[in-house]
């Protein structure tokens, strides 16, 4: 399927009015949507690419299809973990990014964006407590590139010689470590950073669910005296299970102690140090060396 382009303004009156009527109509339509693979692929079977389509025709398909075949996780009843509301701004800022598809690989091809890129991201470094100065920061797609950001950059910073030799110049094994209430996305990091499976260490949490930082000192310990390397320690600030905050202050001392990386995951949590009344909880971030904070969690 390809779609011909509309010869008028067909489309985009399609389009502007379902940006005017859903959020007036999304109460009505179920939260939840029961179909089966079977039944969605047999209704997409007559795009077979063959020929080109009306665009008018293929975009009142998809605004049926997105209505009647997708959770709707902005309604007012769907109460599942945290997918943001939609505000106008983001429509208008999506619409705008795709209409004018800015090229991102250099900064003299985009300064607008690399800017904006920029001053917002110096912003949020300040919220944080971190010196906008001599902060580095940008934008990715989302929290596990992010944490995967942290990981190779730490990786860097406590073995120089791996960014020219590999892994395999570290001499003993490096390791990192995460509470078993941690984000899955570490399980995969480890393997996309060549560390395997058995170079992360998931770590016993307190009652709270929160990272137990003396079971943490033990574990650095115990894997320092058997020849491995450890050089990042990943506290999270936000658990997807439960939204707990793990005791920053305490992760981070315990790993200076140990010469490692300390990493806060406030994907989630992040927004927090935007409200007065909240930011305490996030107490210590500001002596992180990096934190992940995802932006269609609270931002938006």
């Amino acid at each position: 399927m390809v779609a011909r382009p509309a010869a008028d303004g067909t489309v985009w009156e399609t389009v502007l009015g379902e940006i005017e009527r859903l959020p007036r109509e999304i109460r009505e339509l179920p939260v939840a949507v029961r179909v089966t693979p079977e039944a969605m692929r047999a209704e997409l079977a007559r795009y077979d690419f063959r020929e080109p389509l009306p665009l008018p025709e293929v975009v009142d398909d998809l605004v049926r299809l997105l209505r009647e075949r997708s959770v709707q996780v902005t309604h007012p009843r769907y109460f599942g973990l945290f997918n943001p509301s939609v505000r106008e701004a983001g429509v208008l800022a999506d619409t705008l990014v795709a209409l004018f598809n800015p090229q991102l690989a250099a900064w003299s091809h985009a300064p607008a964006a690399n800017e904006l890129e920029r001053h917002t991201l110096a912003a949020l470094a300040a919220v944080l407590g971190f010196d906008p100065a001599t902060t580095a920061a940008h934008f990715t797609s989302g929290g596990a590139e992010a944490n995967l950001t942290a990981v190779l950059v730490a990786l860097a910073d406590r073995f120089p010689e791996a960014a020219e030799d590999g892994l395999a110049a570290i001499g003993g094994r490096p390791t990192f470590y995460v509470s078993r209430e941690a984000h899955h996305s570490f399980a995969k990091i480890a393997r996309m950073a060549g560390l395997g499976a058995g170079g992360l260490r998931e770590v016993a949490v307190t009652p709270g669910l929160a990272l137990d930082p003396r079971a943490l000192d033990r574990a650095m310990a115990a894997d320092a005296a058997a020849g491995r390397r450890p050089f990042l320690v990943v506290a999270t600030a936000g658990t997807t299970s439960a939204g707990v905050i793990d005791p920053l202050d305490e992760i981070e001392q315990v790993a200076r102690r140990h010469g490692a990386w300390c990493h806060v995951d406030a994907a989630w949590g992040g927004a927090a140090a935007l409200s007065p009344r909240l930011s305490p909880a996030l107490a210590g971030i500001e002596r992180a060396d990096s934190v992940t904070w995802d932006a269609h969690k609270w931002l938006s």
